[in-house]
């Protein structure tokens, strides 16, 4: 059993994106404009000060037990296309806004120790959409935590990871006379109504010339 610590215990962390993602129905892309344009000074008060405007695939992909390179269990179905807001803000932080969801993707300073520091600004966009938006209808609630670390010695991870995160060095211990230049592992924890994703990805590559190795750790959950 691991011990258990609290977030407030915690040093460092080597998170790269947090992506908050919520999916609706019943919403217009005029109800979508409307919102849009009743709020850039919201928006630019809090450092969004880019506006994009594009065009969603006619195809939505969803990934159910993997990351975007992973190929088992997609689902691939045929969507209307409709209109996508991007807002980009001076802190590499990125909102779209369509009829069909809303996703921020936030990058962490160094400053960061816990979410809920961003969830004011989350929260003060979810209270104006619902004046803008005419039947919402909330299908899904995601939360995505991609952590990103690079390491020039493969067995340095047993000092930072548990063994049961990563198995790399016991495939290297099993099988004489092998490398392992990359690992793809994907573990579904469920506790009551929540469902966790927990993605660890393991490759082999250079970082400034030199052979080093990249670690990423992602946990999506619903």
């Amino acid at each position: 059993m691991i011990q258990s610590i609290t977030r407030s215990q915690i040093r460092h962390n080597f998170l790269n994106q947090i992506i908050y993602k919520i999916n609706y129905e019943g919403v217009l892309d005029s109800d979508v404009d409307e919102f849009v344009k009743k709020n850039k000074k919201f928006f630019k008060e809090e450092r969004f000060n880019r506006l994009l405007e594009g065009t969603s695939s006619a195809f939505d992909v969803q990934i159910q037990d993997g990351e975007g390179d992973s190929t088992s269990n997609v689902s691939v179905y045929p969507r209307e296309k409709g209109k996508v807001y991007q807002i980009l803000s001076d802190d590499g932080h990125i909102i779209e806004l369509s009829k069909s969801a809303f996703v921020i993707s936030i990058k962490p300073d160094k400053t960061y120790r816990t979410i809920d520091k961003y969830f004011g600004f989350i929260n003060g966009i979810v209270g104006e959409m619902k004046r803008y938006y005419s039947f919402p209808e909330v299908t899904r609630i995601s939360l995505r935590k991609i952590n990103i670390l690079y390491v020039k010695r493969i067995l340095k991870i047993n000092e930072i990871f548990i063994r049961s995160a990563f198995n790399v060095s016991n495939i290297s211990k099993d099988i004489s006379g092998v490398t392992c230049k990359n690992s793809n592992e994907s573990s579904l924890l469920i506790k009551e109504d929540f469902y966790v994703n927990y993605i660890r990805n393991f490759q082999e590559g250079e970082l400034n010339g030199e052979k080093a190795y990249q670690w990423r750790v992602s946990k999506p959950a619903i």
